[in-house]
């Protein structure tokens, strides 16, 4: 994959990126792109820890994946991570065709926090339509971490080995700060 930096609109230090293409991409050939989303409950991992994710994605169906390395709820809660995602978002949004886009439009998809990312951004980019212009071809939000009310029987009662109802109401109550009432 190839890695780059890119400015972030506050002037923090600059969001990493990620692309990700197919083991035989050829210099110029053309491929839809998704803008790819991690998961790690808005609190950890990196587009690489998704490589199990994104390497049969990008070889099954022929796809460039960028993928933003952004900002996790530990440094820096709610709306960080939507913001460098949108960020994100606008950069390929200019850059679709350097980088041999089949078209102008994006495929916006990510799990689990990722999956929430996906929802966040498109609905924003929806709501800015008129002044950003973001073309969206369609939106894949994997079992998105979407919803922080705790109240459905598989979050108030999960104890699953990895992610239970205390990892979740941990990583919303980092991600959304002040924002969240547990």
């Amino acid at each position: 994959y190839e890695e780059f930096h890119i400015p972030r609109p506050e002037g923090s230090e600059p969001l990493r990126m990620c692309i990700f293409r197919p083991k035989d991409y050829q210099a110029g050939e053309k491929l839809p792109v998704i803008l790819y989303l991690h998961g790690g409950g808005y609190a950890m991992a990196n587009p690489e820890a998704s490589i199990g994710v994104i390497r049969p994605m990008i070889e099954s169906k022929r796809c460039i994946m960028v993928a933003p390395s952004y900002r996790r709820s530990m440094e820096a809660p709610y709306p960080a991570a939507i913001d460098d995602c949108y960020t994100a978002m606008l950069w390929l949004r200019d850059n679709m065709k350097e980088l041999n886009a089949t078209n102008d439009e994006m495929i916006v998809a990510g799990h689990s926090a990722g999956g929430g990312l996906t929802a966040a951004v498109t609905l924003r980019a929806r709501d800015r339509q008129k002044k950003d212009g973001v073309k969206i071809a369609f939106q894949m939000p994997i079992y998105p971490m979407i919803d922080d009310r705790m109240q459905t029987p598989s979050s108030i009662d999960n104890n699953a080995p990895v992610w239970n109802s205390k990892h979740n109401r941990l990583a919303w109550d980092i991600y959304l700060a002040d924002h969240y009432a547990s």
